[in-house]
């Protein structure tokens, strides 16, 4: 019901562009609901339990009670919703071509603690102590929103999925939506001719192309090899060090990738 609910009840679409343009204002608000009315949450502040069995993604996205979204689950409703109306696009992933991590804004950087190195700035993250997503580099903002991570401090960034300031900022991977340029709609053109057929629904907002992705989304990147050895601190909190940079377009290590939908 939800598919239809994104798909058609902002109706009077009669073509490919304006199906688009619709559907895409479920997401763009960043108060994403179901047909029911129900919120679905991207990276809420509060811990997730197990997703319960689901045949897909976006199936496993609607029945998850706890409202805990994730990107991936995310584009592929808005990648569902379009395809209920027969239009299609791709799906597409980011990634770093280093096995690194991509830090969402924003960040502070308040000490620099390895100068002249390609990473000079010093990470610490919690382990996290859930074991439904045990070892992943989780942001312990759940109970201290602005705490110092080594050289950087964590300051509200991009908005997600009614959560102003999502818990997780650190990540593998992402996942879009992009329009063919035949079903792009005008709403998403500028006066100049310039495109945005990037859809990101996990934020609501949309993007040219990588380097917009790299100017206006990120804040740096992580160096990673492996995770490692969790450390205890002075608090007694069991944390990972890692080494992290700025990011500039001009480093060129974010790689997209497409995936055709029809």
């Amino acid at each position: 019901m939800s598919l239809l609910h994104w798909a058609v009840s902002n109706d009077g679409a009669s073509n490919p562009k304006q199906v688009v343009w619709k559907t895409w204002q479920h997401f763009a608000n960043r108060n994403l609901t179901t047909w029911s009315g129900r919120k679905l949450f991207y990276y809420p502040h509060h811990i997730p339990g197990e997703l319960q069995d689901a045949k897909n993604l976006s199936e496993a996205c609607l029945i998850h009670q706890s409202g805990y979204h994730e990107c991936t689950e995310i584009a592929e409703l808005l990648s569902q919703s379009l395809l209920v109306n027969n239009v299609p696009h791709k799906l597409v992933g980011i990634e770093l071509d280093n096995k690194g991590r991509m830090m969402v804004n924003n960040w502070a950087v308040k000490k620099v603690s390895f100068p002249g190195e390609d990473y000079p700035l010093k990470l610490t993250l919690f382990k996290h102590t859930d074991t439904t997503i045990l070892g992943r580099m989780t942001s312990p903002t759940i109970k201290r929103p602005r705490m110092r991570y080594g050289d950087l401090i964590n300051e509200g960034g991009l908005a997600g999925q009614n959560v102003a300031n999502p818990a997780e900022k650190i990540f593998e991977s992402h996942q879009m939506v992009y329009i063919l340029n035949e079903h792009l709609p005008s709403e998403l053109v500028d006066k100049s001719g310039s495109k945005t057929p990037y859809l990101d629904p996990s934020y609501g907002v949309v993007y040219k192309d990588k380097e917009d992705f790299v100017q206006n989304a990120l804040f740096g990147y992580v160096q990673y090899d492996e995770e490692p050895e969790a450390k205890v601190d002075d608090e007694g909190h069991s944390i990972l060090l890692f080494k992290a940079k700025e990011a500039k377009a001009s480093d060129n290590l974010i790689l997209f990738s497409h995936s055709p939908i029809n």
